[in-house]
C-alpha cells in the first residue's frame, strides 16, 4: 500500500513538473510572437499603403492577445503550484516562478551586473588613460624629432656661417 502511494506521488509530482516546464517553453514562445508577430502587421501596415487601418488594428490586437495568453499561462501555472504546495507536494522553498524570481533575488542580479559594469568601465577608463598617455608621449616625441628635422633642414640651407 504504502510503495503504491509513493508511485503515486512521484507520478503526481512528474506530472507537476513536467507541466511547469512545459509552461516556462509556452512563455518564452509566447515572449517570441508578442515581439515577431506585431513586427509582421506593423511592417505590412507600411508595406500595403491602402490596407493600413487594418494591419494597425490586427497589430494592437495580437498585442493584447498575446499578452492575455502569457497572462493566463503564467497564473494557470501559479495556482496549480499553490495547490500542489497547499496539499504538502510542494515547499514554499521551491517556488519557481515562470518569469522571475522574487524582487530581492532581482534586485541582487541587477546589482552584480552594475558592480560589473562599474568595474568594466572603470577599466576602460584606465585603458584609455594609458592610451591617450602614450599617444601624447608619441605626440611630443613627433614634435620634437620635427623641429630637430626643421632645425637641420634651416642649417643646411642656410649653409655654413662664415
Amino acid at each position: 500500500m504504502e510503495k503504491d502511494f509513493e508511485k503515486i506521488y512521484e507520478k503526481v509530482l512528474s506530472y507537476e513538473e513536467h507541466l511547469h516546464e512545459k509552461n516556462q517553453r509556452k512563455i518564452k514562445i509566447g515572449i517570441k510572437v508578442n515581439i515577431f508577430l506585431p513586427l509582421v502587421f506593423l511592417v505590412l501596415s507600411f508595406a500595403f499603403r491602402g490596407a493600413n487601418f487594418f494591419f494597425l488594428v490586427m497589430w494592437i490586437i495580437s498585442l493584447f492577445g498575446i499578452a492575455a495568453y502569457l497572462v493566463y499561462v503564467e497564473y494557470s501555472d501559479y495556482k496549480i503550484r499553490d495547490k500542489f504546495r497547499e496539499f504538502g507536494l510542494l515547499d514554499s522553498a521551491e517556488d519557481a516562478h515562470l518569469v522571475g524570481g522574487s524582487v530581492e533575488q532581482m534586485e541582487q542580479v541587477l546589482n552584480d551586473r552594475m558592480d560589473m559594469v562599474d568595474a568594466r568601465i572603470a577599466e576602460e577608463k584606465e585603458r584609455f588613460k594609458e592610451k591617450m598617455a602614450a599617444l601624447n608621449n608619441e605626440k611630443e616625441q613627433v614634435k620634437n624629432d620635427t623641429k630637430e628635422q626643421m632645425e637641420e633642414a634651416d642649417k643646411k640651407m642656410r649653409g655654413p656661417k662664415e
